[in-house]
């Protein structure tokens, strides 16, 4: 199996972001969504962006913004990659990637009624992220549907699987699905943008023994002596 590599999203807090980095994930999540309840401002997610090692990807997350907004945000918070996670089109996709050259781009698609996993391709991101069907645009709680995340990761490799997934059901998505990240937000929650510490070293270590179980590695750590402690 190949590495599993851990986003955690809807931070809002220092603590917890750098609480995910030393337990292993690879990918930070900002919600710049204003209807949101884990909204986060590009000027407040700042000094939390510019304190984490290089090598962690740090992800605004975006829902049907305009191309303005996006690089306005993406300039203010320093984030390293934008997540579209509304209605966007391939064609917005396309002119972001030209506005934004540097920058990864992720687009969240939902396993709603009438998606197909063909569907994946048309968009020309870095990387997938698959969703439940939901009306909210993420973070709900719901599981998404894994034998359709499992078709697009199946040619996609760097498909991210998110929806609803915990320390109860992350390695039974990883054997089913075979993602290269696995998403987590609602799932490692005390409440709605702040973590709970326990859950949240429950969800990665339910992710390492996943990865140890079929064979794979762990990638994405960080250790502390990397913030120059």
């Amino acid at each position: 199996m190949a590495e599993v590599k851990v986003k955690v999203c809807g931070l809002t807090d220092a603590g917890d972001a750098r609480l995910a980095v030393e337990l292993g994930a690879a990918m930070l999540g900002f919600n710049f969504y204003s209807l949101s309840p884990r909204y986060v401002a590009p000027a407040q997610a700042r000094p939390i962006v510019a304190a984490m090692p290089g090598a962690i990807e740090t992800v605004g997350v975006f829902v049907n913004a305009t191309l303005e907004q996006i690089t306005s945000a993406v300039a203010v918070s320093g984030v390293r990659a934008v997540q579209l996670h509304g209605d966007e089109t391939a064609e917005f996709c396309r002119d972001l990637k030209q506005r934004l050259p540097g920058l990864h781009i992720i687009k969240a698609l939902r396993t709603e009624p009438g998606f197909l996993p063909e569907m994946a391709v048309q968009y020309p991101v870095d990387a997938v992220l698959i969703d439940a069907a939901c009306t909210d645009f993420g973070g709900s709680g719901i599981e998404a549907d894994w034998e359709r995340a499992r078709a697009v990761a199946a040619f996609l490799p760097s498909t991210i699987l998110a929806g609803g997934l915990t320390a109860s059901n992350v390695a039974a998505a990883i054997r089913q699905v075979r993602p290269g990240t696995v998403d987590v937000c609602s799932g490692v929650e005390a409440a709605k943008g702040r973590k709970d510490s326990g859950k949240m070293r429950e969800f990665f270590a339910a992710v390492r023994h996943a990865a140890v179980a079929q064979g794979g590695q762990e990638r994405g750590l960080c250790k502390a002596e990397e913030f120059g402690q």
